[in-house]
């Protein structure tokens, strides 16, 4: 879940934005848990840790949960696969 509240100035441009993002880790428990920092997976902040826009107030905050369910039982083999393919190394992973 994704919440975000923003101000805008009169011209209307973002001065402000707090976003709270409230989900389950798709890469922890899995081979790609290693991409992790810090303990964030980045699938979670994907598309907001980065911010193509220079906003004076800035505020994103991650709350993952862990709610027992594994995400990507059917999912990493195509994931291993995409990270194959642009680093151009194959998995260990892969091998087995």
């Amino acid at each position: 879940m994704h919440r975000i509240a923003a101000g805008l100035d009169l011209a209307g441009r973002p001065v402000a934005w707090l976003q709270r993002i409230v989900g389950q880790s798709i890469f922890k428990g899995t081979p790609f848990e290693g991409m992790m920092r810090e303990g964030i997976d980045p699938t979670s902040v994907e598309g907001t840790a980065n911010l193509p826009y220079a906003i004076p107030h800035l505020q994103v905050e991650l709350h993952t949960v862990d709610v027992g369910v594994a995400v990507l039982d059917g999912l990493w083999p195509f994931l291993l696969f995409q990270r194959e393919r642009e680093t151009g190394q194959r998995s260990m992973v892969a091998d087995h």
